[in-house]
């Protein structure tokens, strides 16, 4: 009887491995595998990939006809959670692609257009506005930075601007040896100290556990630290980053000089622009799956015409 028990549970171990690996390593060529490929893309449906879009990029993914580093909107992070999902190695995006920099979207000189509707016809997230011989503007939130409405343009009025810039820039002269030091928590302190007084060489981390002691939010500042100087955002939000409250006493203790808050604060932002890149990615999946169903009744439809005329003249 224990022998069965034995064999039995040895044979449901080796099936749940063998479903494990084909589930992660057989290529499928569409279901929750190419989902979860395709959620982790950036949709812009730009086509450095070589593909049609990011959908049949993970399609190609998921059946093994497409590597992993083809897509420079992605980047190294998107490599990176391929790799990881795929349980591939990570590589560096492919030699012939360009690097992508600064998120940039369209932009229509719109005294200049003439209202030829192919950059509408181009956009694959229905992100321009405009009818024949109208004027056409492009819709900024929307706009992917894909740059496909831009070589169909006759007159080359469409072109590309960054999606954000920092609005506001400070510059203080210095006076003598003297420097304003400003200090951003959640609030804002300000005063003067000279250069020996300011310049305190930033150390490594003691664990001593000061900054602990003097939370008031009772958060662990140490281990949220170490988290997020690895780049492991996500284990810092587990461990209630945005409970910090900023008010700088883990940094007035620490015997390292260790800009604590600044590295909470960096996270923080580093997490809501991630969230913020993964809803923009899911509206733009939206507006393309509209777009394609569009186009697809709107061929369906011209098809019934003609063949409702093709029959009215045979009769």
């Amino acid at each position: 009887m224990l022998s069965t028990i034995i064999v039995i549970t040895l044979l449901a171990i080796l099936f749940g491995t063998i479903l494990t690996v084909a589930a992660t390593r057989l290529p499928v060529a569409g279901g929750p595998r190419v989902d979860r490929i395709d959620a982790l893309l950036p949709q812009t449906q730009c086509g450095q990939c070589g593909h049609a879009g990011c959908r049949p990029y993970a399609e190609a993914m998921a059946s093994d006809q497409a590597d992993i580093n083809l897509c420079p909107p992605g980047g190294d992070a998107t490599i990176a959670d391929l790799a990881n999902l795929l349980g591939m190695e990570i590589k560096p995006l492919d030699a012939s692609l360009e690097q992508a920099g600064v998120r940039t979207v369209a932009v229509i000189d719109e005294q200049a257009c003439i209202g030829c509707t192919l950059c509408i016809k181009a956009c694959p997230v229905d992100a321009i506005l405009g009818a024949s011989k109208q004027m056409h503007t492009v819709i900024g939130e929307e706009c992917t930075g894909c740059d496909l409405c831009i070589p169909p343009c006759p007159v080359d009025c469409i072109d590309r601007v960054p999606a954000s810039q920092d609005a506001r820039k400070v510059s203080l002269p210095p006076s003598n040896n003297t420097v304003l030091t400003i200090k951003t928590r959640n609030y804002i302190t300000a005063h003067i100290e000279t250069e020996d007084q300011r310049t305190h060489a930033t150390q490594t981390c003691i664990r001593c556990g000061r900054c602990a002691k003097v939370c008031p939010s009772r958060l662990l500042p140490q281990q949220l630290y170490w988290h997020i100087r690895t780049g492991r955002f996500d284990k810092a939000q587990a461990h209630t980053l945005f409970d910090c409250i900023e008010c700088g006493h883990c940094d007035e203790v620490c015997p390292s000089h260790i800009p604590l808050v600044d590295y909470y604060r960096h996270a923080k932002g580093e997490i809501l622009k991630q969230e913020q890149d993964r809803q923009r990615a899911e509206q733009a999946r939206q507006r393309t799956m509209f777009r394609n169903f569009r186009l697809d009744r709107a061929e369906q439809e011209r098809a019934k015409r003609h063949a409702a005329k093709r029959a009215a003249l045979h009769q």
